[in-house]
């Protein structure tokens, strides 16, 4: 501390890179709009493929398994010694 005032090194690193990098200052994130909308995009992204991919899991399995009737795996499944 310094003429009572805490030392700010930390703040003046982040000012120094959001200098750099086109940065607000403040929050630390980028202040373009076009940068918001791509940063939710990738957020968005992986979870509506990872959605989409499971939807096609269930749908696959669920025509797979049509044909078999749960009462016939019931019994093989008693018959096994």
């Amino acid at each position: 501390m310094e003429n009572g005032k805490p030392r700010t090194r930390r703040r003046g690193c982040l000012r120094i890179a959001a200098k750099v990098e086109g940065m607000s200052e403040e929050t630390g994130t980028d202040e373009s709009p076009t940068a918001g909308r791509l940063n939710a995009v990738r957020r968005f992204v992986p979870v509506a493929l990872g959605l989409g991919l499971f939807a096609l899991g269930v749908y696959a399995l669920h025509r797979l398994l049509k044909p078999v009737k749960a009462a016939d795996v019931i019994a093989q499944v008693r018959a096994t010694p």
